[in-house]
């Protein structure tokens, strides 16, 4: 659902703190979107 929900948003990056686990489909989808998904790292 938050998959979807963030694809109709128009969203093109994911930026986690944690580490998250994607599901594959989830995974899937925004690689399909062109959604980039990627940890945020502290420097």
């Amino acid at each position: 659902m938050c998959t979807k929900m963030i694809i109709n948003a128009g969203i093109k990056e994911v930026v986690y703190e944690t580490e998250y686990h994607f599901s594959e489909q989830a995974r899937d989808l925004f690689k399909a979107a062109g959604i980039l998904c990627r940890q945020f790292n502290r420097r």
